[in-house]
């Protein structure tokens, strides 16, 4: 069996994390998506993003339910976009109940299942899109979640090194920010606001490292 290229591990990181939170579904399909100006929309999920300059859409077959993917090189970086029903009331821990929007009721939700497969997590920052930092001893990621309606839309950043992860901050800022429904429903999640997504917003893709999450 022929070895995984770099491009590919990363991408199947990005994609274990994916599936560990719950996005991923049994069933394969195939996306009926476009990209226009530098606007990535699709039309089943009725949703758009706004790609982050320099970053490369992915050609590869499509995973369940990740409905975008995206990659930079140097240094290497990989994004994915993912999309799910929004769970239960029931499936949050008590801690999470206590959070105090369901944004960050679910953005505690992932981060629970994530540090009980033994990742390395960071505190919940952001309030209408929240994310947060995590690491397996080998990648460093950030994750974010917008709610659109019934939907929830997850955004991870999986790099090789915290300074690749800093670096690429504000690409991960403003995509997460710029999610929004195509034909720009009153949803209050559709917009967002500027101070949430990421607390180090300011560092551009200058390789500035980020606090150990």
């Amino acid at each position: 069996m022929p070895l995984a290229t770099p491009r590919r591990r990363l991408l199947g990181a990005a994609l274990a994390v994916v599936v560990v939170v719950g996005i991923a579904m049994a069933s394969r399909h195939r996306a009926i998506a476009a990209i226009e100006g530098g606007t990535f929309t699709s039309t089943d999920q009725n949703v758009r993003v706004t790609l982050p300059r320099g970053w490369r859409v992915s050609d590869q077959a499509a995973y369940p339910r990740v409905i975008l993917r995206m990659f930079r090189t140097r240094p290497r970086a990989a994004m994915m976009l993912a999309v799910d029903p929004l769970p239960a009331a029931s499936a949050l821990p008590e801690d999470c109940v206590a959070e105090a929007t369901p944004p960050t009721q679910l953005a505690c939700l992932q981060k629970h299942r994530l540090a009980a497969l033994g990742f390395e997590v960071g505190a919940v920052q952001g309030g209408t899109r929240p994310w947060f930092d995590f690491a397996d001893g080998h990648r460093q990621s950030r994750q974010g979640l917008v709610i659109l309606g019934d939907q929830v839309f997850t955004l991870v950043l999986s790099a090789d090194s915290a300074a690749a992860r800093a670096q690429y901050a504000r690409s991960f800022d403003r995509a997460l920010r710029s999610v929004r429904r195509n034909e720009g429903e009153g949803d209050a999640a559709a917009t967002g606001d500027a101070t949430t997504a990421t607390g180090d917003a300011g560092v551009g893709d200058g390789g500035v490292a980020d606090p150990t999450p």
